[in-house]
């Protein structure tokens, strides 16, 4: 975390906000693709307790044609989303990550034969050392003048070092093996989860498609970086995001103890995000001045916000792992359709009548959607347990809301009064704790 940090201040620094926007938002569009390119296939290798070697073969068959079809269509399609996004700088940028999305596809198979053997620390050596390679190049890059080049010529490297490294702890055969028997059911569940997917990518174009046409590149740089910083700071998220479905699968029978599980893992998930999203807040009108430039100022007001919605939906996610668990893809569905109509209605809205600012109505109001998720996971699982997780969100909400209207001391104040309830009044966070810091000392045989 601490030089994925690094290198969105150098980056951020060094080119300013409107050519990090024409950059990040080249990046929107890449995620965009990606996170839903696999059809879903990738969940149901990893959910499925049997599945046979030629099935395997062709669903890796179907990978590689995905890839090739989509990487070329995102390629001819940069000139439609220049105009889009009223950049015309950024055609050529996409036609570039066009063939990291490629690399992308080819080594997230590997990485779902991985997780699918729940061989995390693995994958997580992978990704940490991908992340070494995109930072360095970028940052050399930058320095040698190359401009918003930079972290795309970044995102290439470390993409092909992915497919390197993943491929070679689980390779698969790179054929034209496609069998309808095998690709018919992983499409029949994935095509579901991918549309659901789909609906929920939609909010990285928010920031392409509505801020910079109507507030420009400059304003869209700032919202990313802010974005950007929040989703840093809440590396757990991710992690947990990518873990849940393969160990929540193994509780899919014994729905008690599946409650208890999920139960915990909100709280745990709320704890690790909420106070360190709070502590950064308390600080954030100095910080990201004095490590950005006076130029992002603007970031440092939009953060507790953003953070406030982000430590919210981040509760729920065990909910949405749960509804694929059960094949729920609809609901799913529908919870991200909620989010992006409540979404992109209130924070364009918002920016035409109150510039910038307007994106935190959207963050907010997005909020919202989760009350589908509760609706439709208590028709398959009762027994949840919500009070711990929101006892947390609480007690971490507090210094973000003081953030916004009270200067830093103050607020620090204010937020060691706020933990210091918390562990008092919760004792689930205090249990957390002891298990994190148990689980940290190292073993001696």
């Amino acid at each position: 975390m601490g030089l994925s940090f690094a290198n969105t201040m150098v980056i951020a620094r060094m080119l300013g906000p409107v050519n990090y926007g024409i950059a990040s938002i080249t990046l929107n569009y890449f995620f965009f693709v990606f996170w839903f390119a696999d059809l879903g296939t990738g969940d149901y290798i990893v959910k499925e307790q049997e599945i046979s070697d030629d099935a395997l073969r062709s669903l890796a068959s179907l990978q590689l044609v995905l890839g090739i079809v989509l990487a070329s269509l995102f390629a001819l399609a940069a000139p439609i989303l220049a105009w889009a996004s009223t950049q015309p700088e950024i055609a050529p940028l996409v036609r570039c990550v066009a063939i990291a999305l490629l690399l992308e596809m080819l080594a997230s198979f590997s990485i779902n034969l991985m997780r699918r053997e729940l061989d995390f620390a693995y994958v997580g050596g992978i990704e940490m050392l991908c992340q070494v390679f995109i930072y360095t190049t970028s940052l050399t890059l930058v320095f040698l003048g190359a401009s918003y080049w930079a972290p795309i010529i970044g995102l290439m490297v470390g993409s092909l070092s992915k497919f390197i490294l993943a491929y070679r702890k689980a390779p698969y055969p790179i054929s034209l093996y496609l069998k309808k028997q095998y690709l018919k059911p992983a499409l029949n569940f994935g095509l579901r989860v991918s549309g659901a997917q789909a609906m929920s990518n939609l909010k990285v174009l928010l920031v392409p498609l509505g801020v910079t046409p109507i507030l420009g590149i400059g304003a869209a740089g700032i919202i990313n970086l802010t974005v950007r910083l929040t989703q840093q700071l809440s590396l757990l998220r991710q992690v947990t995001r990518f873990m849940s479905l393969g160990v929540l699968s193994k509780f899919a029978t014994d729905k008690e103890r599946l409650a208890r599980v999920t139960s915990k893992g909100m709280a745990y998930q709320a704890l690790m995000i909420g106070p360190a999203l709070a502590l950064f807040a308390v600080f954030s009108t100095w910080l990201i001045p004095l490590v950005f430039g006076e130029e992002w100022f603007v970031s440092a007001k939009l953060f507790p916000a953003v953070a406030l919605a982000f430590v919210i939906l981040s509760v729920f996610d065990l909910h949405i792992t749960i509804l694929k668990l059960y094949e729920k893809l609809g609901a799913i569905a529908l919870h991200f359709l909620a989010y992006f109509l409540l979404l992109y209605s209130s924070a364009c809205l918002g920016m035409y009548l109150f510039g910038i600012w307007g994106y935190i109505i959207g963050q907010l109001f997005s909020t919202l959607s989760v009350f589908v998720l509760l609706r439709y996971t208590h028709r398959v699982l009762t027994g949840i347990d919500y009070s711990k997780a929101f006892g947390i969100v609480l007690f971490s909400a507090i210094p973000l809301v003081a953030s916004v209207f009270m200067k830093p001391i103050p607020t620090f104040v204010v937020y060691i009064v706020s933990m210091t309830m918390l562990f008092i009044f919760s004792k689930t966070s205090r249990e957390i704790v002891v298990e994190v810091l148990r689980s940290a000392k190292p073993t001696h045989s």
